[in-house]
């Protein structure tokens, strides 16, 4: 969130504007219903099947007040995602969901179910011609009215009895043919490249053709919209546009050169249009082509020339703006791919967002992750500290976003996402040292999609390992947990060694087909230590001090199966399938 105290002190004047209304002020903040985690022995194959079950076996779901309706279906590299939206007597409940994930054979693998249990009387007056929802203040539901506010922040208000209860927001802030073209940019910003700090001849002044900067205007190749003899910032996804003042006339180019200096305002839209392409293009090599919006609207220069930038989620196509106060944003692309990577996470966890502490931490954490992914893999110069282009002119005033340090869960949380994001990124960041950006950025990538909106850390750094079983076998286990137990978050780091140095297994392909049982044995004939765990984490049995292990196929449904083996301080596992 960028310069968030700006931010915050701008929403607060416009909200005191507001209260010329004869809406009274804030006295109270809304509830967020508590997120249960548990699995089924179902098999969904679409979105129709998984609402059918949740209507039949839903312990309220079932009945005859609640309704739901599906508005997410996404696939990811490891299954289905079906995001359920809740209601009560038609009238919607405030962040209240159910997301069910199933493998890419339809067998569930976890739900993640939030539905409270309303009770039959209610605070507040039911209009069917307002947009209300059920909210939970001070332990009471009420029905209240959402209005907008009608600034520039997206705000919301959540209205009561007169009584506004919340206000919420639906921007993540920070402060035809085609045809491949020539174009200059920041890559990502000329800090990076000239491996420089703010400082003369290194500096704003003003959006002038300072020949120090536009000297770290590097070529690269995109593509671009040809059309009329003319080539048009737009591809079959984004596109340069107007959101907000001032307006500029759209950048075009009668060549197949995209060349401009930064004291021209084409400068930034040949910026921000590359850094949103290159890296949607790295997500879908990825496999994540379903996180990608189908359309979205990016204005450089945005907010009356303000100092701030956002997502804009809750319009249609969604908007990416860049403010122009103090440097450009849009000319830094750390924060362009930040911004970017809020869209990645709205489209990946079908509207997973919600303002808790740790959501909120998490949220910004990995848009601060992928943007120092994607700058580290064109330079390491000061990976550590992010947007030091753009907050360069802002020193002795404002501090840069850090990634690093020692903070410890829970203890360090402040409440304050710009305080607590390193909290969440800090160990991403040491899991890329680990394993390289392209196996990193893919467990992130695809944990997005089981983000959900009262996640705590600690679940979501489980479910990255559960991503891992997925994606990669267990392969980076050890990282994992490693870099989340610093932060004192996943804890109990053990000596992994590879399964066959000290272990042997037989009839596993007898286990897969059902017809033989798995045995496995400690090769020093000393006895050990195993856990069977499900695809998603739970676990099927264990036991201690075993001299053989025989798992009997009757015993297990069909699915992905991984056996943890501990023997004299070592930690081994097997993979295992039954069909």
């Amino acid at each position: 969130m960028k310069k968030c105290w700006v931010v915050f002190l701008l929403i607060c004047l416009s909200i005191e504007g507001y209260s010329q209304s004869p809406i009274k002020q804030v006295t109270t903040a809304i509830s967020i219903p508590t997120t249960q985690v548990y699995s089924v022995d179902e098999t969904m194959s679409n979105a129709d099947e998984a609402s059918h079950y949740l209507s039949t076996h839903h312990r309220l779901l079932n009945q005859a007040d609640y309704s739901i309706k599906i508005i997410s279906t996404k696939k990811s590299l490891t299954g289905y995602h079906y995001t359920f939206a809740v209601s009560k007597d038609l009238l919607p409940i405030y962040a209240a969901q159910v997301r069910i994930h199933t493998d890419l054979s339809g067998n569930v693998r976890l739900i993640q179910d939030n539905v409270p249990d309303i009770p039959a009387f209610f605070v507040g007056n039911i209009d069917p011609q307002l947009q209300q929802k059920w909210v939970l203040s001070e332990g009471i539901w009420q029905v209240a009215t959402f209005d907008e506010v009608g600034d520039n922040f997206g705000t919301i208000s959540i209205v009561s009895d007169d009584v506004v209860l919340d206000r919420i927001t639906t921007k993540h802030f920070f402060q035809v043919p085609d045809t491949q073209v020539k174009a200059q940019v920041f890559l990502v910003n000329p800090l990076n490249t000239a491996e420089r700090g703010y400082g003369s001849p290194y500096i704003d002044s003003s959006d002038l053709d300072v020949p120090a900067l536009n000297a770290e205007r590097k070529w690269v190749d995109m593509r671009v919209e040809f059309k009329n003899d003319t080539f048009w910032l737009k591809s079959d996804r984004y596109y340069i546009g107007h959101v907000s003042n001032p307006v500029t006339p759209p950048t075009f180019s009668l060549t197949d050169t995209f060349s401009f200096t930064r004291s021209q305002y084409q400068f930034e839209d040949v910026n921000a249009y590359y850094h949103v392409n290159n890296m949607s293009n790295h997500v879908e090599q990825l496999g994540f082509e379903s996180a990608l919006p189908d359309t979205l609207v990016i204005d450089a220069h945005a907010y009356s020339g303000g100092d701030f930038s956002s997502f804009n989620y809750g319009v249609s196509p969604v908007e990416l703006e860049f403010g122009e106060g103090g440097v450009d944003d849009a000319e830094d692309g750390e924060i362009v791919v930040h911004e970017f990577a809020h869209a990645l996470a709205h489209f990946a966890g079908g509207d997973s967002y919600a303002n808790t502490r740790d959501r909120s931490a998490m949220e910004e954490g990995n848009a601060d992750y992928f943007c120092t992914s994607y700058s580290k893999y064109y330079n390491s110069y000061a990976v550590d500290t992010i947007f030091n282009w753009d907050w360069g002119s802002n020193l002795g005033s404002l501090p840069y976003i850090l990634i690093g340090g020692n903070k410890q869960y829970p203890q360090d949380m402040t409440g304050n996402s710009n305080a607590d994001r390193s909290m969440w990124s800090t160990p991403l960041m040491c899991i890329y040292d680990k394993i390289g950006r392209n196996a990193c950025d893919s467990l992130v990538l695809e944990h997005l999609y089981y983000q959900y909106k009262t996640a705590t850390i600690p679940e979501m750094a489980n479910i990255l390992l559960t991503v891992d079983s997925l994606l990669f076998q267990k392969k980076y286990h050890q990282e994992i947990r490693q870099c989340f137990s610093e932060h004192n978050i996943l804890l109990g780091i053990e000596s992994h060694v590879d399964f066959n140095q000290l272990f042997t297994a037989f009839n596993t392909y007898g286990f897969s087909q059902g017809v033989e049982s798995a045995q496995i044995n400690a090769k020093s004939g000393q006895n050990f230590s195993y856990t069977v765990f499900d695809n998603v984490g739970q676990v099927i049995t264990s036991d201690v001090n075993v001299n053989r292990v025989n798992l009997h196929p009757q015993s297990f449904k069909s699915g992905i199966y991984f056996v943890e083996l501990k023997i004299g301080g070592f930690t081994s596992f097997l993979k295992l399938m039954k069909y």
